[in-house]
């Protein structure tokens, strides 16, 4: 699956940071600002993956034009990484 920017509180996953990595540490609500504006919602990035699912698909790619360069430059970087062919 590959989403884009989804509005979760990804932006703050420190929060559930182990104490033996010393423990978590909270981003102030105004990091969170561009997930929460600009971000899909969760249920529409599930929507378009059961979809996905029931439509035998083997990968799901949610649009979003905001995205479309950032994955253009993964997926340059991943084809890459493949040997020449012979």
């Amino acid at each position: 699956i590959y989403p884009g920017l989804v509005n979760t509180r990804i932006w703050d996953a420190a929060r559930a940071r182990p104490d033996k990595f010393g423990g978590p540490r909270h981003q102030p609500e105004e990091a969170g600002a561009h997930w929460r504006d600009e971000g899909m919602t969760v249920e529409h990035v599930a929507a378009r993956a059961m979809a996905a699912i029931d439509a035998g698909d083997m990968h799901c790619i949610v649009p979003d034009d905001r995205t479309r360069d950032n994955f253009d430059e993964t997926f340059d970087l991943l084809r890459a990484g493949f040997p020449a062919q012979s």
